[in-house]
């Protein structure tokens, strides 16, 4: 039994019928309440305004016949249940009216209160399912609009990202636990004359880059040994033909939730700043040597006495 009564409005110019389904409805263990038009336009008015659990509309209205009045009526009250009322030569259109969105329909002179109770509830319990799916699918596609919104935002942070790091002036190459490299950015490429899409995947003591350390395949290993940081001076390696040298930082990137940590190598090629250095040592090494030459020209070129004092003219 329902505590409330049912709202009903029921569309019919034909008093004979509203006198016929008003009785039905008395018969009914709940209670109904019963509201009646006879046009279409004043069914539009009433559902602007009134509340309605279910509509009963006839399609031979005056001023709406057929489809017209199954579309006016679900335009007007899309979540309300609507069961149509037709003749018997009507089941045809009928049958349309339900794929226009009508739930159910009773035809005009074998309706009993069983069969019109029924249809309510079975058009009822149609409409609540129809009702849930559209929202279930609303709320799909809400949430796969802001899964792709924060997904295009994720993508642009990421290229944003690429590109800043892509951007370092500094060699910088990123390395999983294995040794084989994630990331290679613009400087690497500049460095090594080889494009990311060469390097990234492979492992780095083999990834092209013409090492010169005899023992290579070892120095890696430390690097991958390393619990926080390593530094590798003067690495050797050749480009274009020439022995050049590099100066890298090893770091190790801090393990979360379980997960394998990799590496960050960092770096800048050393050798135009060794070269100055070697260049520095040797006009230090050249001043001390002139300086200790003036040194002993000044000592020979001044005469001493017997008692090692310097004589005067």
């Amino acid at each position: 039994m329902r505590d409330t009564p049912i709202h009903l409005l029921l569309v019919e110019d034909n008093s004979l019928d509203v006198r016929l389904l008003r009785e039905l409805l008395k018969q009914a263990p709940f209670e109904f309440v019963l509201t009646e038009v006879g046009y279409m336009r004043e069914a539009e008015s009433r559902l602007a305004t009134d509340a309605v659990d279910i509509i009963l509309l006839d399609l031979g209205l005056p001023d709406a016949q057929g489809l017209e009045a199954v579309r006016r009526a679900r335009a007007a009250a899309p979540r309300v249940p609507l069961i149509v009322l037709t003749g018997c030569e009507d089941e045809l259109v009928a049958d349309q009216a339900l794929q226009e969105g009508a739930q159910d329909f009773l035809v005009k002179g074998e309706i009993e209160t069983a069969v019109l109770l029924r249809t309510i509830r079975y058009a009822t319990q149609r409409m609540k399912a129809e009702v849930e799916m559209q929202k279930a699918q609303e709320e799909s596609e809400a949430a796969n609009r802001v899964k792709g919104e924060l997904l295009a935002e994720l993508q642009a942070a990421h290229a944003e990202t690429q590109l800043f790091l892509r951007s370092i002036p500094s060699i910088l190459i990123g390395v999983d636990s294995e040794g084989r490299i994630t990331h290679w950015n613009l400087t690497a490429t500049s460095t090594f004359g080889i494009e990311d899409s060469i390097a990234v995947g492979r492992i780095i003591e083999d990834c092209g880059i013409r090492w010169l350390h005899p023992e290579i395949k070892t120095e890696i290993a430390r690097w991958l040994a390393t619990e926080s940081s390593y530094r590798s001076e003067n690495q050797a390696y050749e480009h274009e033909g020439k022995t050049r040298f590099l100066g890298l930082n090893v770091l190790r990137v801090p393990a979360k939730g379980g997960e394998q940590t990799g590496f960050i190598i960092t770096g800048a090629d050393v050798t135009e700043r060794m070269a100055l250095e070697l260049q520095l040592r040797q006009a230090q090494k050249l001043e001390g040597i002139g300086q200790l030459a003036a040194g002993i020209a000044h000592e020979i070129s001044t005469p001493r006495n017997s008692s090692g004092t310097i004589s005067g003219s």
